[in-house]
């Protein structure tokens, strides 16, 4: 396993952020940009080193929907892209048994959004991640199975571009906490399942789009998790399946009164496929969404390479 761990270090993947802002209706607070797909086969799987990544994610809905899932009647549709840097260090020091480490991840964004109340458009900075403490487990055990593990705690900070006449914005305008763990285990030594677990903690923006007549919107707090299973056809080839999925917990806030009805969810699925040759890795995962309440419903593209050294 000591060369695997070494060749597979290159799946340190620390939060890559998927970005879509708006519904049809201005009145929805939205939840922030979080990670829907973007970590998946060998999660778990990193050790010692530096880790840079750039990923490319295309997001496209024409299906909003409501609080039932049901579809919003009317001409909407909302296209996103998002380029993010991501450089990772996990240093040979040792914490709570693990490696300790530390990340940051910068977004440029783009958002296209057309509804029957109006079309708006930016493109920008978004908000950037910053992790001043995690943790990477390399040689643990799940019922004798070789077992990988991450505990991160990123803080995302309102770097973003905001501006409260506009419909579309790069940024959020507000902090959130969005811990997680991930982990890979290895059912055969070709065989593996990771997953990535994570709660999100919502601040509140003091500065509310004018179109809430009001001072200041919260958006709820919400569980969301990654999961893949995937397969090594031949040394540093792999394919499978990637999903993810997300359940909004508490109501959404609009100058502190909780809004009923105001919750998210949605499901994505699909096939995956990964390339490595010595410290690169090419990643590429196709995700269908299904059961979306509160959001829009569509299809994700997302295309990561990193590097090691």
């Amino acid at each position: 396993m000591k060369l695997a761990l070494k060749a597979m270090a290159v799946s340190l993947f620390f939060g890559i952020l998927s970005v879509f802002c708006l519904t049809a209706s201005a009145q929805d607070v939205q939840l922030p940009p979080v990670n829907l797909g973007q970590s998946g086969f060998l999660d778990g799987v990193a050790g010692p080193g530096w880790l840079f990544e750039t990923t490319l994610e295309l997001f496209s809905s024409s299906e909003f929907t409501d609080p039932s899932g049901d579809t919003v009647p009317g001409d909407n549709r909302i296209d996103t892209w998002v380029t993010m840097l991501h450089l990772a260090r996990v240093t040979e020091h040792r914490v709570l048994g693990g490696f300790y480490g530390a990340e940051i991840l910068v977004p440029v964004v783009g958002i296209d959004i057309r509804t029957p109340g109006g079309t708006d458009d930016k493109t920008g900075i978004g908000d950037i991640t910053i992790s001043p403490f995690l943790v990477q487990w390399t040689d643990g055990r799940l019922f004798g199975k070789p077992f990988f593990a991450r505990l991160n705690f990123p803080v995302t900070l309102p770097t973003g571009n905001y501006d409260q006449a506009r419909a579309a914005n790069t940024g959020s305008h507000l902090f959130r906490l969005n811990p997680y763990f991930a982990f890979t285990v290895f059912l055969t030594p070709k065989l593996e399942f990771s997953s990535r677990i994570h709660y999100l903690w919502n601040g509140k923006n003091d500065s509310a789009p004018f179109s809430f007549g009001a001072e200041s919107i919260e958006p709820g707090d919400a569980f969301h998790l990654n999961f893949s299973l995937s397969y090594e056809t031949s040394p540093g080839t792999r394919i499978g399946v990637a999903g993810y999925y997300l359940e909004q917990t508490t109501d959404d806030r609009i100058d502190g009164v909780p809004v009923s009805g105001s919750r998210e969810k949605v499901f994505g699925i699909g096939p995956g496929i990964m390339f490595a040759n010595g410290r690169s890795t090419f990643f590429l995962n196709y995700y269908f969404e299904s059961g979306a309440e509160n959001r829009p419903e569509g299809d994700r593209l997302v295309l990561r390479y990193m590097t090691v050294f």
